[in-house]
């Protein structure tokens, strides 16, 4: 379900969920009411309303953990993004230690990895893949540090330095790519549209005269659902263009860097 709305922005999803959920919500009561008369159901009344505590409030817990879940998710994803960034900061300023004939050789392969990255590589992780040139980038860096030959105990120690940040980066790339691609199983899609379906669906057998008070109760309940749903799926993929995880930590390092080799 996510990967199916992913393309779309925020705004149209929000339209699509949300909106789409109240008209479908309000369309069930108004079939239940036109259906089912009013002494009928003020006669199951008490058994609704005691079914509605039970589910509602596990429906609620589900929701919240669901929603706990997908937020943890997109903060680990801001986590590694970060990481990623101080990972090709650190390594550009380490590399100023290296032997003279390696030190412009491999920051300009990591300034093409993170231009890679920021261009075009942040555009396809919306829809879960990565870029062929930043891959080639990237794999271009470790044997362009590892063929490095210290000259000094000052070198090595800044060489070591080095190849620990690169892991750093490896690792960071991986759990960054592997983000982009995690999201809600379809099982729980399936829970969390049918709960929030019977929960609302319970409250239209309430023995409600007026039609406005059961619309505004509806809406209310339903709106609230829907727009929790919302947030899980704009969240559940992390590097969404409009609300998800910026490449603003990688600009901002390729920006100080520009700067500084500008002096």
């Amino acid at each position: 379900m996510t990967a199916l709305l992913a393309p779309l922005p925020a705004v149209v999803i929000a339209i699509i969920i949300v909106g789409g959920g109240i008209a479908l919500a309000l369309l069930g009561m108004i079939w239940v009411r036109t259906s089912v008369r009013v002494s009928t159901r003020e006669a199951h009344q008490e058994v609704a309303g005691f079914v509605i505590s039970v589910v509602g409030t596990i429906y609620a817990v589900v929701l919240a953990l669901v929603l706990v879940a997908v937020w943890e998710q997109f903060e680990n994803a801001r986590t590694t993004a970060e990481r990623e960034a101080n990972a090709v900061a650190n390594l550009y300023h380490l590399a100023s230690g290296l032997p003279a004939r390696d030190q412009h050789s491999f920051q300009e392969k990591l300034k093409t990895y993170a231009r890679a990255v920021v261009d075009e590589e942040w555009r396809l992780m919306q829809r879960g893949q990565a870029s062929e040139r930043a891959w080639d980038a990237f794999h271009d860096l470790w044997p362009a540090l590892t063929a490095t030959e210290p000259q000094s105990m000052r070198e090595s120690a800044i060489h070591q330095e080095a190849l620990e940040r690169m892991n750093d980066l490896s690792d960071a790339r991986r759990v960054r790519l592997l983000s982009s691609r995690t999201e809600l199983p379809r099982v729980l899609w399936t829970v969390l549209i049918g709960g929030g379906i019977a929960t609302v669906g319970l409250t239209y057998f309430f023995g409600v005269r007026r039609f406005a008070a059961q619309a505004l109760m509806t809406v209310a309940l339903a709106g609230t659902i829907a727009l929790i749903l919302f947030v899980i799926l704009v969240i559940d993929l992390p590097f969404r263009r409009d609300v998800g995880v910026s490449s603003e930590a990688l600009e901002q390092v390729l920006a100080t860097i520009e700067r500084s080799e500008r002096r």
